[in-house]
């Protein structure tokens, strides 16, 4: 295998089991420190984006977080290629340091990783929201059992249908999985998979850049980031699958899954940590605010 693609900075991993530090760099740039037996540095150009999730680095209320620059383009040319089809991806947390992951680790508790353990640090890995146009909404209610939130008097706003239940927005996600990957991103943490990524639990609306070509591939195989860049010589170690000879019958799979997932909050209760609180941010709130990207709004039509 060649050594290109065992170095590829778009195929680090970062988990629980694969940490890294994070530290921002001269000339708008980040510098990602695995921390295991033989660290690697990568580097990666960083841009300023809207984050609609709130977890940002710039005061004032100013929804600026960062992505690294690639990942960055190919979002926002996916959420145009998106809008054609009536749906519109809103990118709703993107770039955290390592003191921001800690207070989304205290406000969502066994849910959220700790600092230093989630792919938010490299940005390449964000979290989206979707909404539909009201024709869109229309057209699939039935085929796809969307649904939105009654309680919610939101749900329909400005020609767009918001508040659509998560289950819906997964349904969404998937019908159109294959433009996600044309545009490099791979969905990151599938259901039945938590025993390897090692996550909380299944997390539709989170995805991670690795390029068009690993995309592809990835989802040929159908299999986890850490299963495929193993496959490539990286000394990653992937759990056995577990029930590997009943694994197909659905039931089954319903159990599995509930099983992983619990057993993984309940690894994830360790008292919450604060050694990063006092990190330096200064260099990558410069570049946010230098590399601000601040693409037109896509005219969303009906």
């Amino acid at each position: 295998m060649s050594q290109d693609k065992l170095n590829d900075k778009y195929l680090i991993v970062v988990s629980k089991d694969y940490k890294c530090n994070l530290r921002g760099e001269e000339g708008n740039k980040i510098s990602i420190t695995t921390m295991d037996k033989n660290p690697t540095t990568f580097t990666y150009d960083i841009v300023g984006v809207d984050d609609q999730g709130g977890h940002n680095i710039v005061a004032d209320n100013k929804l600026r977080t960062f992505l690294e620059r690639t990942t960055a383009e190919q979002f926002y040319k996916l959420r145009s290629d998106l809008i054609k089809h009536g749906v519109k991806v809103t990118l709703k947390s993107a770039g955290r340091t390592l003191s921001e992951q800690e207070d989304v680790r205290k406000l969502y508790k066994a849910t959220a990783v700790q600092g230093g353990e989630s792919e938010h640090h490299t940005g390449l890995g964000f979290d989206i929201d979707i909404e539909v146009s009201e024709n869109f909404y229309r057209q699939y209610k039935e085929e796809l059992g969307l649904n939105v939130n009654l309680n919610d008097k939101q749900d329909n706003r400005q020609g767009l249908v918001a508040n659509l239940t998560p289950q819906s927005k997964a349904k969404i996600v998937e019908r159109y999985l294959d433009k996600f990957t044309e545009c490099g991103f791979i969905q990151r943490y599938s259901a039945g998979t938590e025993y390897i990524t090692k996550a909380p639990m299944p997390e539709w609306w989170h995805f991670r850049y690795v390029g068009k070509e690993h995309a592809e591939e990835i989802s040929k195989r159908k299999c986890t980031l850490e299963e495929y860049v193993a496959s490539l010589g990286q000394d990653i170690k992937i759990p056995k699958r577990r029930f590997a000879k009943i694994k197909s019958n659905k039931y089954v799979k319903i159990i599995i899954n509930k099983v992983n997932r619990y057993f993984n909050i309940f690894r994830n209760l360790s008292p919450v940590k604060s050694k990063y609180k006092n990190e330096d941010n200064s260099l990558i709130k410069k570049a946010i605010e230098d590399n601000f990207v601040n693409p037109k709004e896509d005219n969303f039509t009906f």
